[in-house]
């Protein structure tokens, strides 16, 4: 049964990671080098159909479109990673310390992570952007934020599970402490679920990126964003369709592309799927 799984796992975390190199490579190449400057308007080369200087064609402010997508890739990526940092760094040990200690101590950072899980992530966002301005660091702290509580739950639940082994009894009967505990045995043992639940996060990072740019409060301009994009040619939507389909199939092309290799991850690593088999 092991056989007839894992080949399915692995070639769907193999398509997820050529899908994925395709803006992972765009955005690293643009950290050195783009066709052309894609911030600065060229009146004079405005909606340019697709030719042997502009392979896209040019927007509606003479901007390159291989280049605005190459940026725009640097900022969907960035404020995925980000976001998804800093969801580790507050929900897991939140979840970790909830499982650990049980009581009292989990019933409050329970009820905390539920206060910040009643506010969608959209929302959340949105509040950032009014209260620090409209910006992509407010908008990666309010993504951060807001996929926290999944972090915590999954960590907790993963905890929860490890510390009902017997080789957690035996830790302690041998005078271990918490910290050496969450170090040496749960974390390794829910690691799993985390990288599995990151993929998730990072692809709602950038959907939710580029929703937020293409209301007005992600990227500042003129910095290029897939959702500004978007927004900028939705104008042009009926005179120029291939404005807007290029920022959205890169943007659904990412978002594929994380989903299947959390998909991948979790047939290989998932507890209950190992078990089944």
């Amino acid at each position: 049964m092991i056989r007839r799984h894992t080949p399915r796992a692995n070639r769907t975390i193999l398509v997820a990671t050529i899908l994925l190199a395709l803006p992972v490579l765009a955005a690293l190449v643009s950290l050195v080098w783009t066709p052309y400057n894609p911030i600065p308007v060229n009146a004079g080369e405005r909606m340019l159909a697709p030719g042997a200087s502009h392979p896209l064609g040019t927007d509606s402010f003479g901007r390159d479109i291989v280049s605005l997508l190459m940026y725009g890739a640097r900022i969907s990526l960035t404020v995925g990673f980000v976001a998804v940092a800093i969801a580790l760094v507050i929900g897991v040990p939140v979840g970790v310390l909830s499982g650990m200690r049980g009581g009292r101590v989990d019933q409050v950072l329970m009820r905390l992570t539920d206060v910040v899980l009643a506010f969608p992530a959209l929302l959340l966002m949105i509040v950032f952007g009014a209260a620090f301005g409209a910006n992509t660091t407010s908008a990666t702290i309010a993504l951060g934020i807001a996929a926290a509580p999944a972090f915590a739950r999954l960590s907790r639940a993963g905890t929860l599970q490890v510390m009902s082994r017997d080789y957690i009894t035996a830790a302690r009967s041998a005078n271990r402490g918490g910290l050496y505990i969450a170090r040496r045995h749960v974390l390794p043992n829910i690691a799993s679920l985390i990288v599995v639940q990151a993929s998730v996060a990072f692809s709602m990072a950038v959907l939710s990126e580029a929703a937020l740019s293409y209301l007005g409060f992600g990227a500042a301009p003129p910095t290029p964003s897939w959702g500004r994009m978007l927004q900028e040619g939705q104008a042009y939507l009926y005179n120029n369709p291939l404005l807007v389909l290029w920022p959205g199939l890169a943007i659904a092309l990412t978002v594929l592309a994380l989903n299947l290799l959390g998909d991948g991850l979790r047939d290989r690593f998932d507890p209950r799927r190992v078990a089944q088999r």
